[in-house]
């Protein structure tokens, strides 16, 4: 579907459930106290039912409820909207008891209105996607699709374009032309649908019927000169969908973006989207971070020199080469918790790792550490001059454990997607019971889990359970 069309069904739906909420807001009102704005009608009783309708506007566009809406079934969509709505009537909750309103609705009415509305809600929306569905299709406003491919994917192609009539819901498929086929094959279905032509008058067959779309899929090896195909689609003012080679890779779950590259044109695949907005907003948020940990590093250096360097002479600071995001080398720093020799002493100790591979190093009662470094190591303020790093750009606040040199020359392939952002001083993993974790999957696997689920909103979430780690002490290193 194009944006047009999407952002189109997105204020529609939008209407609808304004709407749906209005004449529930309004009904339940008028049945329970003869008054449709509540209890009391007056020009004051219409400021909760705009907060209302407000509160909805920004739920419905921070989780986008128009997504999948077409591919959604009756369960799922009912699902959804009682979701919402019980959400809606929490934030409704708390709006009136900051305008002192609460005491003029009971409990009986919020329960209406959530039933109510939620019926209403399931009602509209499921009439508005039989008519997606049934009749726009088929109106004038619907798109008639022509499909032009080969005899032996033709099948294939005009199958998989039928059952996903829910996805593309405002496409007819009225006709399919077959570049290869023979004279005979005209007049033929495949799949129900009419063949209309094939390669000797794929333009004339389309010419004189009515269609606003073309969907091309053949082989680069067919002699059709697709160029000039789209040429002559385009100049009887038709769109042209033109299906890209992929090599037959099994690429449906990636992410694509069809992007110039110099004087070409490219699809970039790849597992994450992250946009420059994204990228913006996070590096603003290790900034500002940054510069607050750095003061809170700069009191803590104060109190952790003295005893750590009367403990064990050396520096106070210990700076590591660790791998940065996509494979660059950068330096970590920490305060340094064990002893001057504990690189050396590193080999010694590897048979006693507690991981189940090379690939990360952990084991109990380390006696490379000293007893400061047990302490700061068990309240995380041996990590605090990684501030530095985020301030310079070579970590995050938030994001996956910079492996070390020796642990990276180890990786499999698949493993460095785990460095497709920038490390962190926190993460999944630094929260999730790190002490507990032994599996290096396990680790991955809650690295990936944050790569495709970052936000903003789980940023804020990883930092205050990261306080909470560090002030309780569960789950340190």
């Amino acid at each position: 579907m194009d944006w047009g069309k999407k952002k189109n069904n997105i204020f529609f739906l939008l209407a609808i459930d304004l709407a749906a909420i209005s004449v529930s807001y309004l009904g339940v009102n008028f049945v329970r106290t003869g008054n449709v704005l509540g209890p009391r009608l007056s020009i004051g009783n219409v400021s909760p039912f705009l907060f209302l309708l407000l509160i909805y506007v920004v739920l419905f566009f921070l989780r986008i409820s128009a997504v999948d809406f077409a591919n959604r079934s009756g369960i799922e969509e009912f699902i959804t909207v009682f979701k919402y709505v019980l959400l809606l009537s929490l934030f409704m909750l708390l709006g009136l008891f900051f305008l002192k309103e609460s005491e003029k609705y009971s409990r009986i009415t919020f329960f209406c209105f959530i039933v109510t509305c939620t019926l209403v809600m399931f009602t509209a929306r499921s009439l508005y996607k039989y008519w997606l569905l049934k009749v726009f299709r088929k109106s004038i406003y619907g798109k008639r699709l022509v499909i032009v491919t080969v005899e032996d994917q033709a099948e294939e192609i005009a199958s998989r374009i039928l059952k996903k009539k829910k996805e593309l819901w405002e496409y007819e498929l009225v006709g399919i032309i077959v570049v290869d086929g023979s004279k005979d094959l005209i007049g033929s279905t495949i799949c129900g649908i009419p063949v209309w032509g094939n390669f000797d008058n794929m333009y004339r067959c389309v010419k004189r019927e009515a269609v606003d779309d073309i969907f091309i899929d053949v082989p680069y090896s067919t002699g059709v000169h697709i160029a000039q195909a789209i040429e002559k689609y385009e100049s009887m003012g038709i769109t042209v969908n033109l299906n890209v080679q992929a090599y037959g890779l099994p690429l449906k779950y990636k992410k694509k973006e069809l992007r110039s590259f110099g004087d070409y044109y490219v699809i970039s695949f790849c597992e994450t989207v992250i946009t420059t907005r994204m990228v913006v907003v996070k590096r603003l948020m290790d900034i500002c971070g940054a510069l607050i940990g750095l003061l809170v590093t700069a009191v803590a250096t104060i109190f952790v020199a003295p005893p750590l360097l009367i403990e064990s002479p050396g520096p106070l600071f210990f700076a590591q080469t660790r791998v940065g995001r996509n494979g660059r080398l950068f330096k970590m720093y920490k305060f340094r918790s064990m002893y001057a020799d504990a690189e050396e002493r590193k080999k010694e100790l590897m048979a006693k790792n507690e991981m189940d591979s090379g690939l990360m190093f952990k084991i109990e009662d380390d006696p490379r550490i000293t007893k400061v470094g047990k302490v700061i190591r068990k309240l995380s303020i041996d990590e605090l001059p990684q501030f530095w790093n985020v301030l310079k750009g070579d970590m995050s606040l938030i994001g996956t454990r910079p492996p070390t040199l020796d642990e990276f020359q180890m990786y499999k392939s698949s493993y460095k997607r785990r460095l497709s952002i920038r490390p962190g001083i926190t993460g999944m993993w630094q929260v999730s019971g790190r002490s507990d974790i032994k599996n290096f999957d396990e680790v991955l696997a809650l690295d990936l889990e944050y790569i495709d689920n970052w936000s903003v909103t789980l940023d804020l979430k990883l930092l205050f359970k990261t306080v909470w780690v560090a002030l309780f002490g569960k789950g340190a290193s």
